[in-house]
């Protein structure tokens, strides 16, 4: 959901058909074909909002980090 996010994109069938056409990098993260929409679907469904919450705080975290260590230079 984060590619759905930094690519803009607003619908299931744009993040699968994104995911498509991404297939080769998607192989070194373990995933040999990009998901079907009813997966995603499913995954969103299913996922409870809090997982994102943590992302979302963990990501925010290193961003801090290393725009305060780019800030002293």
């Amino acid at each position: 959901m984060l590619f759905c996010q930094v690519a803009h994109m607003n619908s299931l069938r744009e993040v699968c058909l994104g995911l498509a056409g991404c297939e080769s990098p998607l192989k070194h993260l373990g995933i040999s074909t990009a998901p079907k929409k009813s997966t995603l679907a499913y995954a969103n469904a299913n996922r409870p909002w809090e997982l994102y919450e943590s992302i979302f705080m963990q990501l925010l975290e290193k961003c801090q980090a290393e725009a305060a260590t780019r800030s002293r230079r």
